[in-house]
């Protein structure tokens, strides 16, 4: 059997391992915040967890989106021009530490106040470091950055490996006839644009009220991606 070729492969391994991270960011929100004598069922968090996924997908759609397109260029086109991949692999390293540093300040965040990250970090006080700075006040907190800082090296490392395997696989890669080009690229930019959607259906985009799956108030705040609420609360005027 065929081996996939190299461009969808690193794409699926980039997701897969976001899609991790933020599980575990997730179960870790869930030790942290969850409340003494909650009532949720089993049922009920694997609900919400399984529609974490769906944000989660959304935020890592939305921002490969870019990287995907030029990586698709440099596999079909330009295979011997070197700085695509490259500049790919910076935009990534930037977009690990936004990510990564939002889900994981949003544990202590919530337990602070109550909800997830949002715009109003960005004008407590007209200072956008102010509701950091109150929550990272405590020692205590510190093992977030730290959780922060391990995440992210884990993740570069891993990526530098992933483009490491992309560089060699697409060497060793016969040129494909235009066609087959044409397809990788509309399945790959069906899956991202659906999966950025959060829906298949005609409905509007995914929204927090989405989050609801319980009577139980922490478990509906599962599934929100930190990510998610904040760029959905800048976007309203």
């Amino acid at each position: 059997m065929k081996k996939l070729p190299a461009y969808p492969i690193l794409i699926l391994k980039i997701t897969g391992l976001y899609v991790l991270v933020f599980l575990c960011a997730r179960v870790i929100f869930c030790l942290f915040n969850n409340p003494a004598g909650s009532d949720g069922t089993a049922t009920e968090y694997l609900k919400a967890f399984f529609m974490g996924l769906r944000f989660d997908l959304l935020i890592i759609s939305f921002f490969l989106m870019l990287p995907a397109l030029f990586l698709f260029v440099h596999q079909a086109f330009f295979k011997n021009l070197k700085w695509i991949p490259l500049v790919s692999k910076w935009f990534l390293w930037v977009t690990t530490l936004f990510l990564f540093f939002i889900a994981c300040a949003d544990v202590p965040y919530f337990s602070q106040f109550g909800s997830h990250i949002n715009k109003s970090v960005m004008v407590w006080r007209m200072s956008a470091g102010y509701s950091f700075k109150l929550v990272f006040s405590s020692f205590h907190y510190w093992g977030f950055f730290l959780l922060f800082l391990l995440f992210s090296l884990g993740c570069v490392f891993t990526l530098n490996k992933f483009f490491r395997e992309y560089n060699t696989a697409l060497a060793d890669e016969a040129k494909r006839p235009f066609w087959k080009n044409l397809i990788i690229l509309i399945v790959t930019a069906s899956c991202l644009f659906a999966f950025a959607r959060g829906r298949l259906t005609s409905k509007s985009t995914m929204h927090e009220g989405m989050s609801i799956v319980s009577q139980n108030a922490f478990v509906n705040q599962i599934a929100l991606n930190a990510n998610f609420t904040l760029i959905k609360s800048l976007s309203r005027k």
